[in-house]
């Protein structure tokens, strides 16, 4: 694993942690509500597009929600 999400942020750890332990397609919001606490929408969507930037999860679908659009992120191939 890269070490910024290995060894330096708990946060990015506890995604990569709950992706691999679900094994299905999450959403930031899902992310947030399982990892709950102070964890936001916005810190766990901070957070997974760092982990999309270091190729460690990958988007693999949306859809529109309320005039939103929500992302799906698995973990990618290489990091099963």
């Amino acid at each position: 694993m890269s070490s910024t999400a290995s060894e330096g942020n708990p946060v990015q750890v506890a995604i990569i942690e709950a992706s691999l332990w679900i094994g299905l397609p999450l959403a930031p919001s899902d992310l947030a509500r399982m990892l709950g606490g102070d964890f936001t929408l916005q810190h766990a969507g901070y957070h997974v597009r760092a982990l999309v930037d270091l190729e460690i999860l990958e988007l693999v679908d949306t859809e529109p929600v309320r005039g939103a659009t929500k992302h799906y992120y698995v973990m990618a191939p290489e990091w099963r």
